[in-house]
């Protein structure tokens, strides 16, 4: 009963991590940027050009009441909803997961596999105390 408790236990950590990694590193949209804009960037050395003002939305003065644009991070029009960068990226997102997850789930069957859970000698020793 334990075991299947931490075998599901160990299954939904993965997930967890996957989203993890997914949603809270920079790693993804900053990726995502450099294929979006390779054409324009690839004179440049930095792939990333303009990465840092991309990802800032602006948010209008009629939403904040000052004189000036306010920029704040998120993937947004000047309208405030959600551009079509954000929902690529989300695609992105939900497809690392899904990859990372069954990378990190085959590597596990495969050591499973591979390596026994009792060793050849202790086998040995009880096929020998069967006898």
């Amino acid at each position: 009963s334990s075991g299947i408790n931490a075998e599901y236990g160990g299954k939904i950590a993965v997930v967890c991590n996957a989203f993890i990694i997914a949603f809270s590193s920079d790693f993804l949209p900053m990726m995502l940027y450099a294929i979006d804009n390779r054409e324009r960037n690839a004179k440049r050395r930095n792939m990333l050009a303009g990465y840092v003002n991309f990802s800032l939305a602006v948010a209008s003065p009629q939403m904040t009441g000052l004189e000036i644009p306010c920029r704040y991070w998120g993937y947004r029009d000047t309208e405030g909803s959600y551009n079509l960068f954000f929902w690529k990226l989300t695609s992105v997102r939900l497809l690392f997961v899904i990859i990372f997850e069954h990378v990190v789930l085959g590597l596990v069957k495969l050591v499973d596999i591979f390596i026994p859970d009792i060793p050849e000698s202790v086998q040995l020793r009880i096929d020998i105390d069967d006898i």
